[in-house]
């Protein structure tokens, strides 16, 4: 029988659960085991459309769980028990109805999953909001 070390962090970003484990275990079993390993309350109307990323930086202790979502929040989570680590708002996020966009209710903030360039320990995503009272769309850098 193969066995493998799995861990795996699993977040619905709507709801704030996530479920983690972390053993070694028989490929067949993964899903089977997986349980809540925290949960999270976000703000009011923040929606995360870009998916969670799980990244381990050079001297971390362990996973990082980084989340994005449409109010320009930044937000790094420890893996195994969900503290948050460190959190950035960027620019207030742009409102939906002056981009005439139906299809994202409120704001419009960081949409897409960002990534991580994991040779220097940058992350890369596009903002969408104001600056000053004007628009300003940029693609951000770094953390």
């Amino acid at each position: 029988m193969v066995r493998i070390f799995r861990q795996a962090i699993v977040c619905n970003t709507k709801t704030g659960e996530c479920l983690l484990t972390s053993k070694l275990q028989d490929p067949a079993l993964v899903a089977s085991s997986l349980a809540m390993g925290w949960k999270l309350t976000f703000n009011l109307n923040e929606v995360f459309y870009a998916k969670p990323l799980v990244y381990t930086p050079p001297g971390a202790p362990n996973e990082y769980v980084i989340t994005v979502s449409n109010q320009n929040n930044i937000r790094v989570h420890d893996g195994l028990t969900g503290t948050l680590i460190k959190m950035r708002t960027l620019d207030p996020p742009f409102a939906s109805i002056d981009a005439n966009c139906g299809d994202m209710p409120n704001t419009i903030g960081i949409a897409g999953t960002p990534v991580i360039d994991t040779a220097t320990d940058i992350m890369y995503f596009f903002s969408k909001g104001y600056k000053n009272g004007s628009f300003v769309c940029w693609g951000g850098r770094g953390f």
